[in-house]
């Protein structure tokens, strides 16, 4: 968000890549900055300096992230734009008023939906600061109404009921930015930023979020033989609560200076298999841990005796009630836990053991799906989630790095669907997908984005690097479907998908999709090979070759194209030879799928032979 507002080119370097980064990064664009990823964690970002932000032509759509959403409203404020701003079903029941509230006292014009929430539209411009004192200590509220007064007319003071975390101080100070911070004995800091001042283009390496490390630091603590050292973790006392929280359950965690990224220092966390036993939580850790309560209820949940843990109302209004859905996590198995206005009591489980075998209902909360699998890593039965899709909007690698730590964390039904062009495998794929309520991914269109971006740029698909280079920045919300569907583009993407630098760049994004935690359903030309080679179920569809031209033919005349049969037939066959004989993952049928011929069988036809292979039997 700051290099997006600032003047120059800023550069940013490990990055983490969840769903609500990525959000915020299509809103920024949105707004008028220039967005390109580099590669893996690596992006560079053009701000938009002192011509500011440009009203969008499209909704803001922040998914999952509060944070996103907040922070924009408070950036927009000071813009003389205005921007209607969404969010999915779960940030769309979140109060946005405690933002808002301070926003229009500045001079911000916002209309929201029922009871303060998304969506919402927001005129920006014309900001007097203010001198606000947030009646609930909020971060957000905080970095919001700093954000605005960047571009306000006079001093913002912020008066803080407790000290919240301070990384956009932080931040502002390494693009440029005066900000003043008092601290006061009996009170949270007073925080200051002048208006009228410029931010500037920076280099920001990304410290390791303390959030996501406390899942693998409680698995190693729960493991009954754990050693888990997880690297350059952000070492901000605002943000370091778990730590010192589960230390008073007896954690054996040892934390060690690791180096400074922008602005904030680093540490190694080591954390080891321990004995723990109940305590009552200091609730001034609340600010600094907030989000990590439903991984310490797991910890409490082993421990000998009672823990108690108060002064976390704040939990009420995250992306579920996590008061509520932290008791019913642990009531799901087997512990006893009463619920309070502001926090909750634990009944340790202590030598006996956390039952297990319980379902937790996620209630669209990655954390809370995250704990509850971290407690099946120990419990005496696997625990299971009932929607593990949201674990992506703040940490996108959480099973490969549990799994590396040696968690077993077992994902749901995986099918993979490779076949020949025309055979049939897209609607067997959409359709089994739509039958087990899996997500869904058509490889190819990777493929078709990458030659698209190629032929719309001037790139010579024979060129493999720059085609490489297309791969890894590739974002496939930038294209409409019907418009990748063209022969052009088909014969191109055969291309693309012959470069093995190309698939390089492309397979990460693939393999993390096959991995979701919910299962998922692929179809493309290496799925079952190379993609998901562990997929539970594996299908390789073909059709006479004659047969597949024949229905080419017809989704090319319907796409408006000017082709003939014969010509497409030829297209096929070169396209087949180019596939099959490829010197990076050839078109081949894994040895143990299920080989599908489609060339006299309807789509319907097609799907149940699908499925009844699915369910045990001969197609």
């Amino acid at each position: 968000m700051l290099a997006a507002a600032a003047a120059g080119r800023s550069e940013v370097e490990g990055l983490l890549e969840g769903e609500d980064v990525l959000n915020t990064a299509r809103c920024v664009a949105a707004l008028g900055a220039k967005v390109e990823r580099l590669g893996a964690g690596r992006w560079r970002i053009e701000g938009v300096g002192e011509k500011g932000f440009t009203s969008p032509s499209k909704d803001l759509d922040f998914g999952n992230s509060g944070t996103g959403a907040r922070l924009m409203m408070g950036l927009i404020a000071g813009h003389d734009v205005t921007a209607r701003m969404v969010g999915d079903k779960s940030l769309s029941a979140r109060p946005m008023e405690r933002v808002l509230g301070p926003l229009r006292e500045m001079g911000v014009k916002a209309e929201t939906s029922e009871g303060g929430r998304l969506p919402a539209t927001v005129t920006g411009g014309g900001l007097k600061a203010i001198r606000y004192a947030p009646p609930q200590a909020s971060a957000q509220v905080k970095s919001a109404v700093l954000l605005a007064g960047l571009r306000a007319d006079g001093e913002t003071v912020i008066e803080e009921k407790e000290a919240t975390r301070d990384h956009t101080e932080r931040m502002l100070r390494a693009f440029g930015v005066e900000v003043d911070v008092e601290p006061r004995a009996d009170a949270g800091p007073v925080v200051k930023v002048r208006g009228g001042q410029k931010l500037l283009a920076a280099k920001a390496d990304v410290p390791g979020d303390p959030s996501s490390a406390a899942f693998a630091v409680a698995a190693a603590i729960l493991s009954a033989d754990g050693d888990v050292t997880v690297e350059a973790v952000m070492d901000n006392e605002t943000r370091i609560g778990f730590f010192t929280a589960a230390q008073a359950l007896g954690a054996d965690i040892e934390l060690e200076y690791d180096g400074v990224a922008t602005g904030e220092e680093l540490m190694k966390v080591r954390a080891r298999s321990s004995k723990l036993k109940g305590a009552e939580i200091d609730p001034a850790l609340a600010p600094s841990m907030i989000d990590e309560y439903p991984i310490l209820a797991v910890l409490a949940a082993f421990a000998e005796g009672e823990t108690i843990v108060s002064g976390a109302a704040e939990l009420r209004v995250k992306e579920s009630d996590r008061i509520a859905a932290i008791c019913a996590m642990l009531r799901a198995n087997g512990v006893e836990v009463e619920e309070t206005a502001d926090g909750f009591i634990v009944q340790g489980c202590g030598p006996a053991g956390v039952p297990g075998g319980g379902t937790v209902e996620a209630r669209h909360d990655h954390r809370i799906a995250m704990s509850a699998l971290v407690m099946g890593t120990a419990a005496k039965a696997p625990v299971a989630v009932d929607d593990v899709a949201m674990i992506a909007t703040s940490y996108p690698d959480f099973f490969t790095h549990m799994k590396t730590i040696g968690a077993d964390m077992r994902h749901g039904m995986v099918v993979a669907i490779d076949g020949t062009t025309a055979s049939g495998k897209g609607t067997m794929a959409k359709r089994v997908a739509e039958a087990f309520g899996l997500p869904y991914l058509d490889t190819g269109l990777l493929y078709r984005g990458v030659a698209a971006a190629a032929l719309r740029d001037g790139v010579d698909m024979s060129d493999e690097a720059k085609c490489a280079e297309i791969a890894a920045k590739l974002e496939l919300s930038d294209f409409e479907e019907r418009d990748l569907r063209g022969s052009k583009i088909g014969a191109a993407a055969s291309i693309a998908a012959s470069h093995g630098a190309v698939r390089k760049a492309l397979f990460d994004k693939q393999r993390a999709f096959a991995q979701q935690a919910g299962g998922a359903v692929l179809d493309g030309r290496d799925i079952g090979t190379v993609i998901a080679p562990d997929a539970d179920y594996k299908f390789w569809v073909d059709a006479d070759v004659a047969v597949r031209a024949g229905r080419r033919f017809k989704e090319l005349v319907s796409l408006g194209e000017a082709v003939s049969e014969a010509d497409v037939l030829a297209q096929l066959k070169e396209r087949d030879e180019r596939d099959r004989t490829r010197k990076d993952a050839p078109a081949l049928a894994a040895e143990d799928a299920v080989k599908v011929d489609t060339s006299g069988m309807t789509p319907d036809e097609v799907v149940a032979a699908a499925m009844k292979a699915i369910e045990g039997q001969a197609p």
